[in-house]
């Protein structure tokens, strides 16, 4: 089963990809990121909370009540995933502009990134700018996309928080420049 966040009507929708038909839509105040964790449970960012919905294969879109593991401690979620453990890690824009990680019951546990809404200044790389999407890889590490103009980065965090690396591109954005045509040195 696919699951579609449509934020700006506030659906989900839901599609069986095996046989690509739509089985119903669910309406969820301002639904982002989206997750089943390891008992099938489908978890969704809805407005400033993580929800936590029991899905019924048969009939998805009938949305039982949901639990609410998370009502307080985020501003303007985005992203969502868990780790192997069922931590989750939620990018928060807001004022903070970092990773929250919460234990699988929705208790905060720390945040990655130094906290700040984005300003002018001096680069600092362990800062992230509009963290958005996110991923866990096979050595536990924390991939994160910055949607931002400038630059362009995918930082990829220790679980500790440390930031291991950066990815920066499109070339321009790491400094650029163009070779002169009329200048063959």
């Amino acid at each position: 089963m696919l699951v579609a966040s449509l934020h700006k009507i506030g659906l989900l929708l839901f599609v069986d990809i095996k046989i690509g038909a739509v089985l119903g839509e669910a309406p969820v105040e301002s639904p982002r990121g989206l997750a089943f964790d390891a008992r099938g449970r489908l978890l969704v960012l809805s407005g400033a909370r993580l929800l936590r919905y029991t899905v019924n294969p048969h009939s998805p879109a009938k949305l039982p009540l949901p639990e609410t593991p998370v009502a307080d401690g985020l501003e303007d979620p985005q992203g969502l995933t868990l780790d192997l453990q069922g931590n989750l890690f939620v990018s928060d824009h807001g004022q903070s502009h970092q990773v929250k990680v919460f234990h699988p019951d929705g208790k905060f546990q720390h945040a990655i990134g130094q906290a700040g809404a984005p300003q002018a200044g001096a680069y600092d790389p362990l800062h992230l700018n509009h963290p958005a999407g996110l991923a866990i890889d096979a050595n536990h590490r924390l991939w994160v996309t910055e949607n931002d103009f400038l630059p362009k980065r995918v930082s990829v965090w220790n679980q500790d928080g440390t930031l291991w690396k950066a990815f920066y591109g499109p070339a321009k954005y790491g400094g650029g420049g163009t070779l002169d045509p009329e200048d063959k040195t």
